[in-house]
């Protein structure tokens, strides 16, 4: 059986790409960011933080998300996608590799249980 060709410049590819653009945001970014706070109450009490301190925590990253979008949007305007994105990546890239690195705040050797979210490395947190 054969599958239906469609034209990638046709209204159905273009609904299509959207369709699943929107699905994989849905399933990878706005699930995890919705079901996290259910667990707002033992992130709170492992941490020693309050319940607003923890909130103001998780939030950040979306006052950070606007920022970023306010000032990236006119720079990939006037520079284009392209270079804006490798010289973003290669921030973070060089970011993170100053983190890795850093010899301040570094509990690896430690017992205790921590999270590091800045690179997504989860460790020992529930051990």
């Amino acid at each position: 059986m054969n599958a239906p060709k469609i034209d990638a410049q046709s209204g159905v590819y273009k609904w299509l790409v959207l369709a699943l653009s929107a699905f994989t945001f849905t399933f990878v970014v706005a699930i995890p960011q919705m079901s996290l706070p259910v667990l707002f109450d033992e992130i709170s009490a492992d941490l020693g933080l309050s319940l607003v301190q923890v909130g103001w925590i998780w939030g950040i990253g979306s006052v950070l998300g606007i920022l970023v979008g306010l000032v990236g949007g006119p720079i990939g305007d006037r520079f284009g996608p392209r270079r804006t994105l490798a010289v973003a990546c290669l921030l973070m890239g060089i970011a993170v590799f100053y983190q890795k690195t850093s010899k301040r705040g570094d509990h690896r050797d430690t017992d205790s249980s921590n999270t590091n979210l800045a690179s997504g490395e989860t460790a020992r947190v529930f051990g």
